[in-house]
């Protein structure tokens, strides 16, 4: 995960509790023309922490669950990156989609 070109989400909620995480990912990046660009996201190209700070994050796939606990203060920190996948004849244009970042008590 590249820390200079990923997203940042901050979540909070009750302190000290158990969350999962889950992302609604697009296969696509999309132009207004309607041109596409396939995007990837794989193992690692998330991360959690209990503090603001990427370094100390944990990476994890952004395309399964992921149960976290919230710090002290009810608050973690969710970094997301993904690869674009231009092919060879990609139209040059500006690309984008939306991403959904879903926490959820867990209970415990």
């Amino acid at each position: 995960m590249d820390p200079s070109n990923s997203g940042m989400y901050r979540v909070q909620g009750r302190r000290n509790t158990e969350i999962s995480l889950s992302f609604s990912l697009p296969p696509d990046l999309l132009s207004a023309s309607g041109q596409t660009l396939p995007v990837d996201f794989v193992a690692g190209d998330a991360g959690f922490s209990q503090e603001a700070d990427q370094s100390a994050s944990v990476g994890f796939d952004p395309n399964v669950p992921f149960v976290v606990r919230l710090n002290p203060d009810g608050r973690a920190w969710v970094w997301l990156g993904g690869t674009a996948r231009p092919g060879a004849a990609q139209a040059a244009d500006f690309y984008e989609s939306g991403v959904v970042l879903t926490a959820s008590y867990t209970g415990n």
